[in-house]
């Protein structure tokens, strides 16, 4: 696997520890060159060690020492709505309070129909969960996408352990949201 390096300025240099967590998370940035920006921004005083793009190119920021690492992942904290917990959510609207919990619902959905052929395409599932988004007022979708978190690929047809993405904007919030087939 291929690693291009974009070395950010953003980190401190320290000797002598171990790395006890890799933190994975999206940065909800329009791009991955936005991203690749801010990381490298001296101002932002952010970085991360490793970016992965939409495509599944890694791009190597910070140096990770060569030290083993494992890799622990953390459910989502929802709202009793079903909306992925976020700063974000303060910002929305009373009217986009009303509509957001729709994304996490449609994801469910979306998997509901999955578990029911897992011969569905991909496509007829992002198009039936558009449509399930267009009847709950849901107008603004950045993008719907399924991915094989194993090798980062973009399936025809999901299977078990792929995960269903999507980045919605309700107002001037964009809020992300995944489920896991």
């Amino acid at each position: 696997m291929k690693i291009a390096n974009k070395p950010s300025p953003n980190y401190d240099e320290k000797r002598h520890r171990k790395i006890k967590f890799i933190i994975i998370h999206y940065t909800g940035m329009a791009t991955a060159k936005a991203s690749i920006r801010r990381l490298r921004d001296k101002k932002s005083k952010v970085s991360c060690h490793y970016l992965i793009n939409r495509k599944g190119h890694i791009i190597q920021m910070v140096n990770d020492l060569n030290l083993p690492i494992k890799v622990i992942s953390h459910p989502i904290v929802r709202e009793k709505s079903g909306l992925a917990m976020s700063s974000r959510n303060l910002r929305l609207s009373t009217n986009g309070k009303k509509i957001a919990p729709f994304i996490y619902r449609g994801l469910v959905e979306a998997k509901k129909e999955y578990k029911k052929n897992s011969k569905t395409t991909v496509k007829k599932i992002i198009n039936n969960l558009k449509k399930y988004y267009a009847i709950n007022n849901i107008k603004h979708i950045d993008y719907i996408e399924v991915i094989n978190p194993r090798d980062i690929s973009y399936p025809l047809i999901p299977r078990s352990g792929d995960y269903i993405l999507t980045a919605i904007k309700i107002g001037k919030i964009r809020l992300i949201d995944n489920l896991k087939f």
